[in-house]
């Protein structure tokens, strides 16, 4: 046996594809190579390929099965290796693989598969296992055991051979020179001559057992044999003569057999014949009668409808008076009733333009009782929504006459300060604290206004407008403005705080400081909406 090629993928520490050419010059010429490197390189793992292509099995592991794979490499979901090798009675090719589900892993292992091809039979291949298997030790002439003891020691596993008994070392080493054919010849040879010898001694017993006759004892013997065959012969003539007798006798038994059933079954059909005379009689008069069914059953019918109409007749003619008699009071009911109708129709039409003026009136009625019920649905919504505008308008009044009281507090001091000489260079920023309120105070009063307009207690969005300074954005933001913006948006009327500006440096402190949701920045075009405060 040899190897020629070796390819195999994902077997222990070697993954992905690998393959070996056994066939080629390099490896070829030299007749006997060396594989070698460090611990853990792979070495065993191309000696596990060869076991496992031909044997689905390794040296190192059990028997490869659904259930246990330890040869593939982990973390992939498939493995395979495949041996092409040649023996004296041909060129072979054999695989096996095993993929686990979807060819992922961690999936569950899929049942084994393996295939044999015979290069001698081109495209014809055996894949059930236990054939392949089978094949595979014809091919070879060793099973599992015997080639990891001839052709492939595993580590370890030379002692066993050199412990084994004689006989299996025998075996093993006939099989490796191929000397074994050697012993089969030797023990056919054996064999053969054991038969022989066995045939010698039977037919020597039997000789031994045998009596020779002399001339004269097989001159009568023959004679005895001519007369047994002459009268065996007259027997048999007579045999088949008797013979010939018999079926003739048994055939005229049959026939009269069956001439006798023929004649009792004719019996029986003429008693059955003469039975039927007398029904046969009746179904001819049957047949007869049905033709005169019709007419007899039209004049029948024809009689009842004549004493039908005629008892009718008389009928009529017995109820004719009194039908005469309410003939004429009919006729005298009709005049009246025509008399009255013809009233009742001057009376309609004298009535029908006031009956088309209830009918109109009717429908602009029934129409204005609609519109009073949606006004009152109407009503009753704005009752309710002015309630509540009310208790809103009651608490932005409060308000408004807070501020209008801060207002002239301020007032009051700006009078009393004004004097001051000292004082003189806040002036601005007095007037900038006047400004602000009364522009709280409008807001306050713009506020309530559009509230009450756009029928709702709250706005999604409340923007502070023009602050373009550092100094403005910190007035607005530690002033009584914002703190009533904040009170605003704390009590729902705002939902989120906005700031419009001209100055980058405002909108960027205004973006980190927390308080403003939504910023324009004039002359760019954008609207930021900063982070929310945390």
């Amino acid at each position: 046996m040899r190897i020629e090629k070796l390819r195999f993928c994902n077997i222990n520490s070697l993954r992905g594809t690998w393959s070996l050419d056994l066939e080629d010059p390099a490896l070829l010429d030299s007749g006997l190579f060396l594989i070698t490197g460090p611990t853990g390189s792979g070495k065993s793992t191309l000696l596990d390929a060869i076991c496992l292509a031909l044997y689905g099995q390794t040296p190192r592991l059990a028997k490869i099965s659904q259930s246990s794979n330890e040869v593939m490499t982990r973390h992939t979901g498939s493995c395979f290796s495949e041996v092409v090798y040649s023996t004296d009675k041909g060129r072979y090719r054999v695989r096996w693989a095993q993929i686990r589900a979807y060819k992922k892993a961690g999936r569950k292992l899929q049942p084994p598969e393996c295939e044999f091809e015979d290069y001698a039979t081109p495209g014809k291949a055996e894949t059930r296992v236990s054939t392949v298997r089978s094949l595979v030790e014809e091919t070879t002439g060793m099973n599992f055991e015997q080639f990891t003891r001839s052709m492939l020691l595993a580590q370890g596993q030379f002692a066993k051979f050199l412990q084994a008994s004689s006989g299996d070392r025998t075996t093993i080493l006939e099989q490796i020179t191929g000397t074994e054919i050697y012993s089969r010849i030797s023990k056919s040879t054996f064999e053969r001559a054991k038969a022989e010898n066995e045939r010698y001694t039977t037919l020597k017993s039997r000789l031994e057992g045998i009596q020779i006759l002399t001339d004269e004892e097989r001159k009568e013997r023959q004679a005895q044999l001519e007369e047994t065959k002459r009268e065996l012969w007259g027997i048999e003539k007579e045999l088949l003569e008797k013979g010939r007798l018999l079926s003739w006798m048994t055939t005229r038994e049959n026939l009269e057999t069956s001439l006798a059933r023929a004649r009792q079954e004719l019996a029986r059909a003429g008693e059955t014949d003469r039975q039927c005379a007398r029904e046969r009689d009746l179904l001819a008069l049957d047949a007869k009668a049905a033709t005169l069914d019709a007419p007899l059953f039209a004049v029948s019918k024809n009689e009842a409808s004549v004493r039908r109409l005629a008892k009718d007749l008389a009928t009529q003619e017995e109820r004719l008076p009194d039908l005469e008699k309410k003939a004429l009071e009919a006729s005298e009911q009709v005049s009246v009733l025509k008399c009255t109708a013809d009233r009742a129709e001057e009376a309609f039409n004298m009535a029908s333009p006031t009956l088309a003026r209830v009918r109109e009136l009717d429908a602009k009625l029934a129409t204005v009782r609609e519109q009073q019920k949606q006004r009152e649905k109407e009503r009753e919504e704005i009752r309710a929504r002015g309630t509540g505008l009310g208790k809103r308008k009651g608490a932005l009044q409060k308000k408004k006459e807070a501020c209008l009281a801060t207002l002239a507090s301020v007032a009051d001091e700006l009078e009393k300060t004004a004097r001051d000489a000292s004082l003189a260079g806040d002036l601005r920023a007095i007037d900038q604290r006047l400004d602000a309120l009364k522009a709280q105070a409008k807001t306050l009063s713009d506020e309530q206004k559009a509230l009450s307009r756009l029928g709702t207690d709250y706005l999604d969005l409340g923007m502070i407008h023009f602050i373009d300074s550092p100094k403005e954005f910190d007035q607005v933001m530690n002033g009584p403005f914002f703190q009533y913006v904040q009170q605003l948006r704390r009590e729902g009327r705002i939902r989120h705080i906005g700031m419009s500006t001209h100055n980058p440096h405002v909108a960027k402190t205004a973006a980190l400081c927390g308080e403003i949701e939504m910023l324009t920045v004039s002359g760019s075009n954008r609207s930021i909406r900063p982070r929310p405060a945390r």
